[in-house]
């Protein structure tokens, strides 16, 4: 800090103290606002085996993630997703039985990949 010494020593002693704090909160600022960037969440594209059936996995309907698996959950819940992170592969289970529909539970399969920005 020999720039900030430079200066402090036409200041009076308490003018010293205030350049010194406010120089340190700069920095303080400067440094956070840099670490507050941060990258887009990316969003996972996923085909169902044998069909066009696409599905979207967004960031905030992540539930769970391990060092193998992401967890995504759709509907309140009702909707579970299981990603491998490594092959890309997921399993999808629909529990809509539990509301009273008389749709059965169904498990379906298939290969995600990542979308990038604006895609």
């Amino acid at each position: 800090m020999p720039r900030i010494s430079v200066y402090t020593s036409i200041l009076p002693q308490q003018g010293t103290s205030l350049l010194i704090g406010l120089s340190l909160a700069l920095l303080i600022i400067l440094g956070g606002c840099a670490s507050i960037q941060k990258e887009p969440p990316l969003t996972l594209r996923c085909q169902l085996d044998g069909t066009d059936d696409i599905f979207l996995f967004y960031d905030n309907m992540k539930i769970a993630e391990s060092e193998h698996y992401l967890v995504f959950q759709q509907i309140k819940g009702l909707v579970i997703a299981v990603v491998d992170k490594q092959s890309l592969r997921f399993n999808r289970l629909t529990n809509l039985n539990l509301t009273g529909s008389p749709y059965p539970p169904t498990f379906l399969s298939g290969q995600c990949r990542y979308m990038g920005v604006g895609e």
